[in-house]
Formats: C-alpha cells, sequence, structure tokens
C-alpha cells in the first residue's frame, strides 16, 4: 500500500511540476489605491490553486511532499484530531501546542471553522530563510476565494507546521498582500 501511496504522489508531483512556474516579480498596491506601489520579488513557486482535500496520511513521504502534507493538515483541523494535528507540528513545538489544546472548545471551534471551507486551494508557497509559506486558497460559503499562509519548516526531510513566525504579525501580513497578489494573477477570466 504504501509503494502505490508513493507512486501516486511521484505522478502529481510530475504533474504539479508541469503547471508550476517560479513566482515572477509581483505589484503590491497601496492598501485603499492611489499613490505608489511597489514591486517585489521572492523565492518560490506558483500555479493556479490546485484543488486540495482532507485526506489523512502520516507517512513519511507524503509529509514530505507539500500538496500531501497540505491534505493531511487539513484532514486534522477540520477533524479535530489531537493526534493527527500534534504530528503535523514541528517536534519542539509540540508540548506548547498541546498545552493551547487543553482551552476547552477550542478544537470544536477551530473544526467548525475549517469545515465551512467549502473548498481549499493550493497557490504555492515562498521561502523565507527556513520557513516555507505555503499560499492556500480557501473559499468559504458565498465568498469569494482568500489568502491562508501555512508556515512550514523542514523536519528530517519532512514539512512541520511551524509557529516560529508566530510574534511577528507583519511577516503575516506582507506574505497575505503577496499571496492576495499571485491570486489576482491567477483568477480564471
Amino acid at each position: 500500500m504504501l509503494g502505490v501511496l508513493v507512486q501516486l504522489f511521484v505522478v502529481v508531483a510530475v504533474a504539479l511540476a508541469d503547471q508550476q512556474s517560479p513566482i515572477g516579480p509581483l505589484r503590491i498596491e497601496p492598501p485603499g489605491g492611489g499613490g505608489n506601489p511597489i514591486v517585489m520579488s521572492v523565492t518560490g513557486i506558483e500555479q493556479d490553486p490546485l484543488p486540495v482535500a482532507g485526506r489523512w496520511s502520516a507517512a513519511d513521504a507524503c509529509l514530505a511532499e507539500v500538496p500531501c502534507f497540505v491534505s493531511s493538515w487539513i484532514e486534522a483541523n477540520s477533524t479535530a484530531s489531537v493526534e493527527h494535528l500534534l504530528a503535523l507540528r514541528a517536534p519542539k513545538e509540540r508540548t506548547e501546542v498541546e498545552k493551547r489544546f487543553r482551552d476547552p472548545g477550542l478544537l470544536s471551534r477551530n473544526a467548525s471553522r475549517f469545515n465551512e471551507v467549502r473548498k481549499w486551494g493550493l497557490l504555492g508557497w515562498a521561502d523565507y530563510g527556513v520557513i516555507r509559506i505555503v499560499f492556500l486558497t480557501r473559499d468559504d460559503e458565498g465568498s469569494q476565494s482568500t489568502i491562508y499562509t501555512l508556515p512550514l519548516t523542514r523536519v528530517d526531510g519532512k514539512w512541520m507546521q511551524t509557529d516560529a513566525l508566530a510574534s511577528d504579525s507583519g511577516v503575516y501580513e506582507m506574505f497575505d498582500r503577496i499571496g492576495k497578489a499571485i491570486l489576482d494573477r491567477h483568477k480564471k477570466q
């Protein structure tokens, strides 16, 4: 079974490689329009949003690939599985994350929020030091696609969710704007 799973991910990875391209220069407009925009470049990959559904796999081969990691991450969050959520976290952060899960109702509120998302899409990612910021699109009931940024770090060849940037909200704001600029380029006409 694992061999079949690995072969499937190789096929998906090859198909993704054909659709992906390096992130070209991005034009970021000032909030509210008017004024001078900035043009910036980031190191990463962009593509038309690739639909991603929640399916759990903790196999090393799965967690080594961003699309498969994201699929497991969606499943873990939408089912409120503490075991799955912790398995996807950087090992050094698991104890602290587990403490947060003790908040009554936190996991059910999070699962409710995830289950309101009609469709997730993988738009691409940018590398920021040792952190990979994954750009996801999420479509809620009756809304247009919005950007969700998911920070990952490599641990023993696998991607793991990290809170390494949690204390710097400015970084999230910057990557949200970058994700929105990429999404604007990939909206279907």
